[in-house]
């Protein structure tokens, strides 16, 4: 993924004439005071996306619950063989938490840049999560796409097998294990853990389509 992503970003800034070409002109759909705006780390106050205030504020506390808190990243943490291990991990995973910026964060901007009118038709629905297909099927060639491609589900399954599992954990040893049965043998509290592991996976995208009505109720799920 690094690899297709180090490609991606480098082609795309190819295409688009590298950082001088990238921001001397904005989109159709964007002026230039909006379009300068994407390249601020820190952006005013009053902006309605990611004002500065709420972004120093909010994000800290939304970074220190996930690295810190979240049950799918601490059973990770805890399942190292030592102490050490745990340690090294950490420190790994924040120095790979700075490469979002130029990975991420700039492919977004050039897929703005060269993919506007099919992300923001003019008479039509805004389709923003298509940025990075459109990247993926425009700048990298068919064997490297094929391979980022796999490499995205296998990502998208070990993080949904680490939510399902901490769910799992929680509510058998939590709960289960703690209050409803707690003199359960081992083989019942893994084959309930099982079950509420399937259940958890079955119910998910029935939660997802209904979350995402209810976020945009002018769009209805078609999958529900």
């Amino acid at each position: 993924m690094l690899v297709g992503a180090v490609t991606m970003t480098a082609v795309g800034f190819g295409r688009v004439g590298g950082m001088s070409g990238l921001r001397s002109e904005p989109p159709p759909s964007l002026t230039s005071e909006e379009w300068s705006r994407f390249f601020h780390i820190y952006k005013p106050p009053d902006d309605p996306s990611f004002p500065t205030l709420g972004m120093l504020l909010g994000q800290h506390v939304a970074g220190v619950w996930y690295w810190c808190l979240d049950q799918a990243i601490v059973q990770r943490v805890l399942s190292t063989r030592t102490v050490h291990h745990a340690k090294a991990s950490c420190l790994l995973a924040g120095f790979l938490k700075i490469t979002p910026m130029f990975l991420m964060a700039y492919p977004g901007i050039i897929a703005r840049k060269l993919f506007d009118a099919e992300l923001y038709p003019a008479n039509g629905i805004a389709t923003p999560n298509q940025a990075f297909p459109l990247l993926l099927q425009h700048t990298l060639p068919p064997g490297l796409l094929g391979l980022n491609l796999a490499a995205a589900v296998a990502a998208c399954m070990s993080s949904l097998d680490s939510v399902f599992t901490a769910a799992a954990s929680l509510f058998c040893l939590d709960l289960y294990r703690g209050w409803l049965r707690p003199a359960a043998s081992p083989h019942e509290v893994g084959r309930d853990c099982a079950i509420s592991e399937v259940c958890n996976a079955l119910a998910a995208p029935y939660n997802h389509c209904r979350w995402s009505a209810s976020a945009r109720p002018s769009a209805r799920c078609s999958r529900c």
